[in-house]
């Protein structure tokens, strides 16, 4: 599949709904895949992968596998050999983010055992495991990512814009916990994203609520030019686009008498 990265940070397993976004974003430069023309090239001996390198790619290759297959004991017999669980594939794509956009969850769990996993390794598209969990829907991985270290707020891409755009029934539990933690409401990606025009867009009306209810700057713009009123319209989402236009309209007249914004009223 090709990579979206020009437009937007593909979202993995989750990009089937994502990927209407190329439509409203502004190009940007892959930090990968660079060509530097006129660069130094290898040397033949360079080239050449040695016979270790060769044991260590197949290992990983087995570990992909293991962890596609969620074969929890195959995954941690080959870590205990001495396998780096913090390894891409051909694809750029990590162990981890694997397991999670798979829901090989207890694959996720041999990962996590090991102390050698680190879980703010991202794959070659910078998705954490904390931000595959939140658009999947995995709440306990969440949780446990979170305590281990992984990062709540990164720059570009957040795991709130992720969360805000998933459809499972604990998005909202997973919502409310980034904010908790303190996830920045409203975190622009690369094009001018927030987590409320994603959430108006492709994820529930009960973390649209939530957004609004913590206070979510409805009025900002992406590059386009676009609100979150209009990413709900381009979805089709008639009924939310009119309470998030009520509510924006709510949140423009309260600025203009230099009041807090209390939180929105219910969906109607």
């Amino acid at each position: 599949m090709k990579s979206l990265r020009t437009w937007i940070n593909p979202l993995g397993a989750a990009a089937l709904a994502l990927t209407m976004l190329t439509a409203l974003t502004a190009p940007t430069t892959p930090a990968w895949g660079q060509t530097r023309p006129g660069g130094p090239q290898p040397s033949s001996a360079q080239a050449a992968p040695s016979q270790a390198a060769h044991r260590a790619e197949g290992q990983s290759s087995e570990l992909f596998v293991a962890v596609t297959r969620d074969n929890a004991s195959a995954v941690t017999r080959l870590l205990e050999r001495g396998m780096d669980p913090n390894v891409r594939d051909a694809k750029g794509q990590t162990p981890m983010v694997l397991a999670l956009q798979l829901g090989s969850l207890r694959a996720f769990d041999a990962l996590m055992a090991s102390a050698r996993t680190n879980v703010e390794f991202r794959n070659a598209h910078d998705e954490s495991p904390l931000m595959i969990a939140a658009i999947r829907g995995h709440r306990d991985a969440v949780v446990r990512l979170e305590r281990q270290g992984a990062h709540v707020n990164k720059p570009l891409w957040t795991p709130l814009h992720y969360a805000a755009a998933g459809t499972s029934d604990e998005q909202v539990r997973i919502t409310d916990f980034l904010l908790e933690k303190h996830a920045f409401i409203d975190a622009q990606s690369p094009n001018g994203t927030t987590p409320l025009m994603m959430a108006a867009q492709y994820g529930t009306e009960g973390v649209v609520r939530l957004l609004m209810e913590s206070d979510a700057d409805p009025l900002m713009k992406n590059q386009l030019g676009l609100t979150a009123v209009d990413f709900a319209k381009r979805a089709g989402r008639e009924r939310l686009a009119q309470e998030l236009a009520r509510y924006e309209e709510h949140v423009r007249q309260r600025r203009m008498q230099g009041s807090p914004t209390p939180p929105a009223a219910p969906l109607q």
